[in-house]
């Protein structure tokens, strides 16, 4: 059986006393927060779908 890998990265940056996160490559893919874990929080359950699609390929 063949082991299979999939790394997904999400930046995360710090704007106006806002942060933002997003996956990397896709910058539509956006969500912010007052904090950073607020911010991917946001992003991951907005974002789902897409994100179960791309896990499971």
């Amino acid at each position: 059986m063949r082991a299979t890998e999939l790394r997904v990265a999400l930046v995360v940056r710090e704007r106006d006393g806002r942060f933002e996160a997003e996956v990397e490559g896709y910058p539509l893919v956006r969500e912010t927060g007052r904090t950073a874990w607020e911010a991917i929080n946001r992003l991951v359950g907005a974002h789902r779908a897409l994100l179960e699609r791309r896990w499971s390929a």
